[in-house]
């Protein structure tokens, strides 16, 4: 654990000065101060106090981590200031165990491939799928380096699944309002941006939202033509879902 860490938790009493935070890692308590608090509170939660179970991203704020390896504390100082935690970055290691999902990383890319990158965390291997890429595979070149953020990780094979969607890279730990107005049962036009071989097809929607149909969602007949599909084609489409992990409707 150290200084500038990004770990997620739940409140778990309210006290006179602030919020103790579960964190979910045995022996260490974590203490939300009332002023590492307020900036969320007054922007995202209405000025209203947070509540027990409230769920949050913190930011370890703790100089020097000597004492706490040694066992002589056991509570640490939190916040949950929203640019902190967009901010937030895991310094250097060799320790596995100290990556947890919605940590942001640096990584440099080792190979490119159709479905998506392979990278490199400090000493570790990690992957990048195509739907968690802003663009097709085909932009990066090995050696780029890229921010990232750790979605979920293999302790078998101890590879990283990573993310490098901006509205994923970019979150701050507040609420996320991705699609405007659009609501489940739009009918509305949809211009294609460009279609994925034996996948389906993306389409630019209002609001800058973008749409995504499969080869089956996109005809009624058994087996559709996605060929027919063309880059700035206008089509009707009807909204049945959103993926908030991709940002796509």
């Amino acid at each position: 654990v150290e200084d500038g860490m990004l770990f997620f938790g739940s409140v778990s009493s309210v006290e006179d000065h602030g919020y103790r935070v579960d964190l979910g890692i045995k022996g260490i308590q974590a203490f939300l101060t009332t002023g590492d608090a307020e900036k969320f509170i007054q922007l995202h939660h209405n000025g209203n106090p947070l509540c027990v179970g409230y769920p949050v991203w913190c930011v370890f704020k703790m100089k020097d981590s000597t004492a706490l390896r040694a066992g002589e504390i056991r509570v640490v100082n939190v916040t949950i200031d929203p640019d902190l935690v967009k901010s937030a970055e895991l310094p250097q290691t060799s320790n596995f165990n100290s990556l947890v999902p919605g940590m942001s990383v640096t990584g440099t890319i080792q190979n490119t491939t159709d479905s998506g990158l392979h990278v490199s965390v400090f000493s570790f291997q990690g992957m990048i799928h195509s739907s968690q890429l802003p663009k097709s595979s085909d932009h990066y070149k090995n050696g780029d380096t890229i921010r990232l953020k750790v979605l979920y990780i293999n302790p078998q094979s101890k590879i990283l699944q990573l993310s490098a969607l901006p509205q994923i890279v970019e979150f701050n730990g507040t609420p996320l309002h991705l699609f405007g107005d659009l609501s489940i049962g739009n009918l509305l036009e949809g211009t294609v941006l460009y279609v994925a071989r034996k996948k389906g097809v993306y389409f630019r929607l209002p609001n800058k939202t973008k749409g995504f149909a499969t080869v089956k969602q996109l005809s009624d007949q058994e087996n559709p033509d996605i060929t027919k599909y063309k880059k700035g084609m206008v089509c009707k489409c009807r909204i049945f879902g959103f993926n908030f992990m991709e940002a796509v409707a």
